[in-house]
C-alpha cells in the first residue's frame, strides 16, 4: 500500500487487543512502509467493545489518537449497544447487511429507516 495512495481496512480481533501490542505494531509498520495512519481504518466486531471491557477500550482510544480510524462492522448483529458508539469515537459504523437488505420492498425495513 505505500506504493499507492489508498485508503484500507484492516480487521481486528479480540485477540489482537488482548495481547496489547497493537498500537506499537502498527505504528512500527506505519513507518516501516510510510503509511500515514489516517488511511487506515481497523475494523472491530461490536463485541470487542462490550466483552472486555477498559482494556480494550482503553487501547482503541489510543490507536484513534495516533490517527488511524475505527470502524464497527456488522453493528446490529451481537450486542447492539449505542452508548458504546459514544465510548469509542468512531469514524464508521458497518450495518449489517439484514438492516438495509430489500429496503425498497420489506415493509419492515422500511419502517426502521422512516421511508
Amino acid at each position: 500500500m505505500s506504493n499507492y495512495n489508498y485508503n484500507f481496512s484492516i480487521n481486528i480481533t479480540e485477540e489482537d487487543l488482548d495481547h496489547n501490542f497493537l498500537l506499537e505494531y502498527l505504528n512500527e509498520k506505519s513507518k516501516e512502509f510510510s503509511i500515514n495512519p489516517n488511511r487506515v481504518t481497523l475494523e472491530i466486531l461490536e463485541n470487542i467493545s462490550s466483552d472486555s471491557g477498559k482494556n480494550h477500550l482503553k487501547q482503541l482510544t489510543y490507536i484513534k489518537k495516533a490517527g488511524y480510524k475505527i470502524a464497527i462492522d456488522d453493528f446490529g448483529t451481537q450486542y447492539s449497544n449505542f452508548e458504546r458508539l459514544l465510548d469509542l469515537d468512531i469514524d464508521y459504523l458497518k450495518l449489517d447487511a439484514k438492516y438495509i437488505k430489500n429496503i425498497d420492498t420489506d415493509k419492515k425495513v422500511k419502517i426502521l429507516w422512516n421511508q
